[in-house]
């Protein structure tokens, strides 16, 4: 028997056709290059592939409706060449524009600048000055020494009250020495004594009161003697019918007297009495 060729199909063209991406060659009715992975759907223009395709990871098949690839799971590969990069291989990437590279480069250069400096110069670069750190003070020393230089500038408060002043008679306007003025608190009963000299003028010390007061009594030779707190104007500066008509209006009654209490901030009090004759 005899054997006959295959005889090919008018206008068949036996050249075999190869993938534009890699240039390997193809079985006719190619839908992916087994090479490069290249769907031809992508030189067609299509922007999805829609074919089954080899997966690079494990070389299993993906199909066109699968984000993984069923064996392995990884991503379906997605791949896109430009009609001006078929042809034309993707351009190495120069180490000189890497901006790591560039980085390492800027830094080793100041490194290298600085080792020179100091081998120029012969002088170590001078440490950082330490810090000075005031020791610790504990609250309770500071509120003491505040307290002491609060004390040392406030003076203290008066405590006491000065009473001065001058006795002298009603009618004959004369100083009245040796009398024996007593101030006696209301409250506590404590008693302060003055004692006038020949000029008729005493002066005392008393506690300051916040109520009750000072009740003033006056004794002659142990003799209680009644008398009148000076008036404005002043008994002696009055004639002498104007005097003893103020006498002769008081009578024979007792005189009664304002205790002494001194509004604050006021410490001094001038406190003249006029005797009555007896």
């Amino acid at each position: 028997m005899v054997s006959y060729g295959a005889m090919a199909a008018p206008g068949q063209d036996k050249t075999p056709e190869k993938c534009p991406g890699c240039g390997a060659t193809v079985e006719p009715g190619w839908t992916v290059c087994e090479k490069c992975l290249l769907p031809k759907n992508i030189l067609a223009g299509e922007n999805e592939v829609t074919v089954v395709v080899k997966c690079p990871h494990c070389g299993g098949r993906i199909g066109p409706n699968d984000a993984l690839c069923p064996a392995c799971r990884k991503p379906r590969p997605h791949i896109e060449i430009s009609p001006e990069s078929r042809d034309t291989p993707p351009p190495k990437q120069s180490s000189s524009s890497n901006p790591m590279v560039l980085l390492a480069m800027g830094l080793g250069a100041l490194v290298f600048g600085g080792v020179l400096y100091n081998m120029k110069t012969g002088k170590p670069e001078a440490p950082a000055p330490a810090e000075v750190v005031a020791p610790p003070v504990s609250t309770a020393a500071a509120a003491a020494a505040l307290a002491a230089a609060t004390t040392a500038q406030t003076p203290a408060p008066p405590d006491e009250w000065a009473i001065k002043g001058q006795a002298y008679e009603l009618m004959s306007l004369k100083a009245v020495g040796g009398l024996e003025l007593t101030f006696t608190d209301r409250l506590s009963g404590k008693k302060h004594a003055a004692v006038t000299d020949a000029a008729g003028s005493y002066s005392v010390k008393v506690p300051i009161l916040s109520e009750g007061g000072y009740q003033v009594s006056i004794k002659d030779k142990g003799l209680e003697r009644s008398f009148f707190e000076e008036m404005d104007p002043p008994y002696k500066s009055q004639d002498k019918g104007r005097r003893k008509s103020a006498l002769e209006l008081m009578g024979g009654s007792e005189v009664l007297h304002v205790p002494i209490m001194l509004p604050r901030p006021q410490t001094d009090l001038s406190y003249d009495v006029v005797l009555t004759p007896r």
